[in-house]
Order: C-alpha cells, then sequence, then structure tokens
C-alpha cells in the first residue's frame, strides 16, 4: 500500500515490485511517513501542496491526480511524530513553519497553492500567512470542513474513520487521549505484512499527536490571509458554521462550495470528482 502512495510513475512502481521479496527492510520502506510526501512529482506547473488531516497522513490526496492537470506535481504534509521520535505537535504556528520549509525545498518561491482537510485547513491558513508574511505570493487556499474548535464527539469520530482505512479498529470505548503501545500493537496485527512503514510505535506517536492536536488547534489565533477562501463544507454535519468562523481571518470572500456527504467523506470518490475539477479551475483561474 505505501509504495502506491509513495512511487511517483508506473515504471517505479514494477521495478519496486521486480525486488526480492525477501529483501530486507531499508530506510527506503518509510518513504511513505516522510514529511514531504510526493503524490506527483511530475509538471512544470506550480504544485498543489496538501496538508494532512488529524492522524498526520496525506495519503488519502493522492485520490486528487486524475482530477487536476497532469503537469501540476502535488504534495502531501505529513506529521514528523511518524518517523522522528523526538518531534511534538507544540503548535500549530510551530507545525506551520515546518511545513513551509519542507515546500520551500522543492519550490523556492511562489505562486503557491495549499489545501487541507480538517486540522490540515488551519495548518494551511497558517503557512499562507506565513509565506505572505515574508513577501511570497500564495494564490490558492483551499479548506475541506476545517475548523479550530473540533468537538471531543467529531475528533473521535474523524480519528475513527482515518484509522479505519488503515485497518485499524479503535473500538467505542477507548479513550481518544492516549494509546497504549500494547494496544497499538494489537490493531496493527490487522494490517497486512507489507505495510512495513507502520509499526506500534509510530502509530502510538502518531495517536498522541492527533490526540494533541485538539487543544492547540483551539488555542491557537490566525493571521489574516490576504485573499479569498474556498471553503467545501460537508452538508451532512450537524454543525455546519465552520465556514463563517473564517470570514475574519481572510481579507477577500469566503467561498462555500457544499457536498452532500459527511465530514470523514471529503476525500471519499464521490466528491473528490466533485472538488478536483472545481479546485483545478480555481488554481487555473488565481494564476
Amino acid at each position: 500500500m505505501q509504495w502506491l502512495f509513495a512511487t511517483p510513475t508506473v515504471e517505479h512502481l514494477a521495478a519496486r515490485m521486480s525486488k526480492e521479496a525477501t529483501a530486507s527492510p531499508t530506510a527506503e520502506d518509510d518513504s511513505s511517513l516522510q514529511v514531504l510526501l510526493p503524490l506527483r512529482t511530475a509538471g512544470h506547473l506550480a504544485p498543489l501542496f496538501c496538508v494532512h488531516p488529524m492522524f498526520g497522513l496525506a495519503w488519502n490526496y493522492s485520490g486528487l491526480a486524475p482530477h487536476l492537470d497532469s503537469q501540476r506535481p502535488i504534495y502531501g504534509l505529513q506529521t514528523p511524530v511518524a518517523l522522528e521520535q523526538d518531534a511534538r505537535v507544540e503548535s500549530i504556528t510551530a507545525l506551520a513553519a515546518r511545513y513551509v520549509e519542507e515546500i520551500r525545498s522543492v519550490q523556492p518561491h511562489g505562486p503557491y497553492h495549499l489545501l487541507g482537510w480538517s486540522l490540515g485547513g488551519v495548518i494551511a491558513h497558517a503557512m499562507a500567512t506565513r509565506l505572505q508574511a515574508d513577501g511570497e505570493d500564495v494564490q490558492t487556499l483551499v479548506m475541506l470542513d476545517s475548523t479550530r474548535h473540533t468537538d471531543p464527539v467529531r475528533f473521535r469520530s474523524e480519528l475513527v474513520g482515518l484509522l479505519a482505512e488503515l485497518g485499524i479498529d479503535i473500538g467505542d470505548d477507548d479513550s481518544t487521549d492516549e494509546l497504549s503501545i500494547e494496544r497499538a500493537a494489537i490493531l496493527l496485527e490487522s494490517i497486512p505484512n507489507e505495510l512495513v512503514a507502520l509499526t506500534p510505535e509510530r502509530v502510538q506517536r502518531m495517536y498522541a499527536g492527533a490526540a494533541r492536536s485538539l487543544p492547540i488547534s483551539s488555542a491557537f489565533e490566525p493571521a489574516v490571509f490576504d485573499g479569498d477562501l474556498l471553503y467545501f463544507s460537508a452538508a451532512d454535519e450537524p454543525d455546519r458554521e465552520c465556514r463563517q468562523e473564517w470570514q475574519r481571518y481572510v481579507s477577500g470572500n469566503v467561498v462555500e462550495i457544499e457536498l452532500p456527504c459527511g465530514h470523514a467523506d471529503l476525500l471519499s470518490t464521490a466528491s473528490v470528482a466533485v472538488i478536483g475539477p472545481i479546485l483545478e479551475n480555481e488554481v487555473v483561474t488565481s494564476r
């Protein structure tokens, strides 16, 4: 599974598959967990950078590729706690600073195009204002149902959904505050052995980082982004005021597009088929 997200072309994927199945794992096996995840590297257009939701992985964004211009590179931004044992989720500002450094390693200057789902939208906004403070051009800022004030019920719903996509069932009675190493090991038993990048220790750190994101997001006070915000909302969610909270943090307009789905389904096949073309048109129009 990790090869599908970390290998940019069919040729490279075929080469990987042709290696001996018994070969010892190497650092290359961790490529799907690196902070800057290349989902598509080919193309001469300005890249789209997609910031992870709560659990910290950006794999889901690969579904956007067929709906965007084939000449537009796509990168995901993922939590550093997965691979870096000493990394901590301290603040939105600190995460934004780290991610800006990462995207500048492949695109030193704008125009920048940023997108984030859930917590990722909050971080993307912080990245956008930081880049603008440095004099850079941020032409596109997109949020997928993002809010700074996620309540515990919604937090758990999203976390359960994201973990379920990895084959991890945390059950109905487990606390979202922490995940024991024993519990992490049990949960990972359902994941194929080929997914060597995920280990109990890494899942435990990512889980802790996700739990930590709840208070730091609520405490974060964003700067004002100079421009418009494209906001995709989940029409089936009971609290649909998320868009309104961002109006005072942008100088332009908040353009809302409702999708007939829940928060956890915003990157489903059906949703992405709607989001992708609109997003590409927005990026083309803005450049």
